[in-house]
This record gives structure tokens, sequence and C-alpha cells, in this order.
């Protein structure tokens, strides 16, 4: 454990501070649908900032297993495909405490005293830490009761992360790549691009 720490705390710390950026980006765009009052909108804002979140997540993860690779390769660090599960929760333990301890404290959250003040203040952190998905549980409906008002969601707002970050890092050991934009060009490829561009003005 000690180990796994000292090679990862940062980049846990890097997830968990890509989390509260979007997480405020995403609190702003909520609070331009709400003044729209438009649910479509809503819906559309908050799936576009899911998917701008997840996609960082795996740009990050990605870059971590394919930093491992030539250690794993060396026989220098031995590989587990759940390395990058394994940091993503450990940058998400601030959202699992604040998530317990709002959903344990919330029965008794309705007279005004600790326990109130407390859940206050956890709910306000949570919504910063998974604002990438207020928008979209601030407009689906389970009976008559928003997501968002349910403790336990904010839990499942994790998993997507979770997912990305296993397989991010597993597809990045082994290089593999789902768009060209995760591959950096090299010397000659941008060399290559400027005499097309020179080529084609040249024409024109």
């Amino acid at each position: 454990m000690k180990q796994f720490l000292s090679r990862y705390s940062y980049r846990m710390f890097k997830l968990f501070i890509t989390q509260i950026a979007i997480g405020i980006f995403g609190l702003v765009l909520t609070a331009f649908s709400a003044t729209v009052n438009n649910t479509v909108l809503s819906v559309v804002i908050g799936c576009g900032t899911i998917i701008f979140y997840l996609f960082l997540l795996y740009v990050t993860m990605w870059e971590e297993g394919a930093h491992d690779k030539p250690a794993i390769d060396g026989g220098r660090l031995k590989y587990n495909p759940l390395t990058g599960l394994y940091i993503a929760l450990g940058a998400g333990i601030p959202t699992y405490l604040l998530t317990l301890i709002y959903g344990a404290l919330l029965p008794m959250a309705n007279v005004e005293g600790p326990a109130s003040t407390v859940c206050a203040f956890s709910i306000l952190i949570l919504n910063l830490l998974n604002g990438a998905y207020v928008d979209i549980m601030s407009v689906i409906k389970i009976g008559d009761h928003i997501l968002n008002s349910f403790w336990w969601i904010h839990l499942v707002a994790t998993l997507p992360a979770l997912i990305v970050s296993t397989v991010a890092y597993i597809t990045g050991r082994k290089e593999l790549h789902f768009t060209k934009i995760m591959i950096p060009l090299t010397p000659e490829e941008l060399e290559q691009k400027r005499e097309k561009k020179r080529s084609h003005e040249n024409k024109d």
C-alpha cells in the first residue's frame, strides 16, 4: 500500500483536482440552464459536461498506463489491470466519506442542530465534487423526487469515473488508441503536415 501511494499519490491528486475543476464548470453551466428553464437544454449541457469530464479522466489515466509500460515490460513493476480503478478510488475518497456522512446524518437533519449543519455543508461540497452530474441529477426524477435529493446518488455518480479510469489504464498499458487525438505527432509527421500545407497554399 505504501509503495502504491508513493507511486500514484500525485495521479490521485491530479484526478481530484480535475474533479473539482469540472465540478465548478458544471455548476456554472447548471446555473445558466436553470435561468433558461429548459429541461432539454439541461440534459444536453449535462451530458456534454459529463462526456468532457470522462474524456479528461481517460486521457490522464491512459498516460499513466503508458508511463508504467516500460517498467512493467522490464519486470520492475508488476502489472495489475485494476491499478486504474485503485487510483480512481483513492481520488474519490473525499466524495465517499462525505456521502456516507451525509447519508448517515440525513434522517436527523430535519431538526436544527449539528446534524443539520453537517448535512448542509456535506451536500454543498458534494454538489461541487459531482458538479459534472448536477445538471442531470436536477432534472431526472424517481417518482416525485429529483435524483439529487437521494444521498446515494453521489456514490452512483462515481461509477463512470471508476470504469473509465480502469479501461484507460489498461489501454494505456497496451498502447491502444480509440482516437488519434491521443497519439502525439512525431517530428517527421509534423514536417509532412507543414509540407502538405505549403504545397496546398502554392496551388492556390
